[in-house]
């Protein structure tokens, strides 16, 4: 049929092209500071401090490597999922700013949405997986922010995994220095640095609402354009114009447009 791509239609204007350096910078510091190792640090040592030094190491390591793993299953599969939910790119805008919010607050004011997220852990012995790979590290505001990184630039997706490898790579190591972090800065350090990382990540979630919020309003009067230029036929016009295609149509009916 004759529909013109939205890209090239005056309801969605091209936009102009964005340095892709600077892209990879913004991704790479969303993501660092939705990781939020400095937050982390503590949590990380109520769960590992019955372990000795270097066993605290590797389970930090592995922990680290498991989280990594589930972040790339949502960054390679969530274009999959989000189609096969019916789940569009507004919604995760939404979504994922308020999930950044939240998390925000929670940055800036401790223990305001979870008081005993740092408590120790009850069973004893070594975590595994769960709480330290997720959702400390893997949590559900990362996974959602890496799903709309593809979603909206598929095509740059190996750029998307690159700003995640580096901005786990500097998280991985700030929660392999925790032990030192933790004399070096103490609570009140970590915590300032926290609340400063807070901030920033608020700016940033009020930014994704507020694009989730344009692009459902943008969608909604799309939507209108079109239903209306479909119920105004055409003076002339045979009805059946619109079964052809668009070229066939202007050729037999040249008063179509």
């Amino acid at each position: 049929m004759g529909i013109i791509p939205l890209s090239k239609s005056r309801i969605f204007p091209i936009s102009k092209p964005r340095n892709s350096a600077m892209e990879l910078f913004s991704a790479i510091l969303t993501l660092f500071l939705i990781m939020d190792p400095i937050g982390n640090v503590p949590m990380f040592m109520s769960q590992i401090k019955d372990l000795d030094e270097r066993r605290r190491s590797w389970v930090v390591a592995r922990e680290n490597v498991f989280a990594l793993l589930i972040l790339c299953f949502f960054l390679f599969f969530g274009p999959t999922l989000t189609s096969l939910l019916h789940i569009g790119r507004p919604a995760l805008y939404i979504s994922g700013g308020v999930l950044l919010f939240i998390i925000a607050l929670g940055m800036i004011f401790p223990g305001l949405f979870h008081p005993n997220i740092g408590a120790d852990n009850p069973a004893g012995g070594e975590p595994f997986i769960v709480p330290l790979a997720t959702p400390f590290v893997a949590g559900p505001s990362c996974m959602a922010t890496l799903m709309l990184f593809t979603s909206g630039h598929p095509e740059r997706i190996w750029q998307w995994f690159l700003a995640l490898l580096i901005a786990w790579s500097f998280s991985t190591i700030i929660l392999m220095l925790s032990s030192v972090l933790s004399r070096l800065l103490g609570r009140r350090g970590l915590q300032a640095c926290e609340r400063l990382m807070g901030m920033i990540l608020t700016v940033i979630a009020v930014q994704m609402f507020l694009n989730g919020m344009e692009e459902f309003t943008r969608d909604q009067s799309a939507r209108k354009t079109i239903a209306v230029s479909r119920a105004e036929k055409p003076t002339g016009c045979n009805p059946w114009a619109y079964a052809m295609p668009l070229s066939t149509t202007r050729h037999y009916f040249p008063n179509y447009d």
